[in-house]
Order: structure tokens, then sequence, then C-alpha cells
């Protein structure tokens, strides 16, 4: 299978569990990823035999999960995480995703949107009311195209006074020490002035 067709597969199982967690309001999904039958006792069985190319290759793989009402459905690793080391993936192997993560969360913030769950022009601390008072007003769409005057990973993180929190993957915390952190770093530029990839926003 190549890497391509890979891609397209899991973009459509996950487009699929999106489907069939809407509300029974929702009009039917257009795509025929909606047909998929999660319930289904094969359904680890075809994703297999989908991956089975992959597996053998014993080269980079990827892992796949799917869920259903927020339960997995499938979960397993097809290849290898580390070809040096040998080391398989799992349906338990954790990748640092990092900002690809972006494209996720922009795709959820744009799902819920569109079923009226989320105002793209409200202000940010209608849904993070932690945040610090900015001293204007930032919205859920300017953080999502990169013009909220939000800063970047060059503000002085530190995991301890005089030690700087280094990225890549020599220092981890997790999403609530990152939050507490954000939560200290001012605006680096005026909303809505220019566009400023953010790493915060």
């Amino acid at each position: 299978m190549t890497l391509k067709l890979a891609s397209a597969v899991c973009a459509t199982i996950f487009l699929a569990a999106c489907s069939l967690s809407a509300d029974e309001e929702t009009a039917p999904a257009q795509s025929s990823a909606a047909d998929i039958d999660l319930t289904s006792a094969d359904l680890s069985t075809k994703i297999d035999l989908m991956f089975e190319d992959l597996a053998e290759a014993k080269g980079p793989g990827c892992a796949v999960g799917v869920l259903k009402d927020g339960a997995y459905v499938h979960k397993q690793g097809y290849g290898y995480a580390n070809l040096e080391h040998g080391i398989p993936l799992s349906g338990a192997s954790v990748f640092r995703i990092a900002s690809v993560s972006k494209q996720f969360t922009a795709l959820a913030i744009a799902i819920l949107a569109e079923r009226g769950a989320l105002d793209l022009d409200a202000d940010v601390h209608t849904y993070i009311p932690e945040l610090p008072d900015f001293g204007a007003t930032v919205t859920v769409r300017q953080m999502v195209h990169h013009v909220s005057g939000m800063g970047d990973y060059d503000l002085d993180f530190e995991v301890a006074p005089g030690k700087p929190f280094r990225f890549g993957n020599q220092e981890y915390w997790t999403n609530e020490e990152f939050l507490q952190e954000v939560l200290k770093k001012p605006l680096a530029l005026s909303p809505g002035e220019q566009f400023e990839y953010s790493y915060l926003a």
C-alpha cells in the first residue's frame, strides 16, 4: 500500500467516525465514508488487510485508531516507529506530532462552528476564560488564522528559574503545564495586525 493510499484510508476512517458522532438531526454525510460499519465484527480484520503491505515491509509505519461513541473499536500499529532500534508501532504508540495537530484542531473547530456549537468571531475568553486580559479582543478565527497577535516559542519558557525549556525531544510538558505557561504571556502584536505563525494560539 502506498503512503498516499494509506493516508487516504486513515482520513476516510477519521471522517467516518466524525460523521457518525454528529447529532442525529445533522444531515447525512455526503461521503461514502459514512457507510463504513464501525460495529462490524470483522472491522479490524478489514483494516489489518488494508495495512498488510505496510506491516510486512518492516519500514516506517503508522498507527490507526477508530473510535465510536468515545471508545476504540480498532487500535493497531503497522510498521516501525524506529528503524534503527527495530521498535514496532502498536496501538499504544505515542507520537510527538507538534504542529501537525493544528490542522486537526482547525477541522474540529470548523465542525463545531458548522454545528453552531462554537462562534468563530467570539472572544476566545468565551471558551478559555482563564486566559489573561489581553487589553484587546482576540477571536477564535484570529487564532486559527495566525493573526491573533499571540506569540511563539521565543518567549523564554523556563522549566525552572534560569533554566530554559528545550523544545524538541529534550523536555516534555503536559497540556496543563503548557497552558499554565501560556497564561503568563502577553500578546506579541495587536490582534488582526498581521500574520504571524503562533505556536501559542
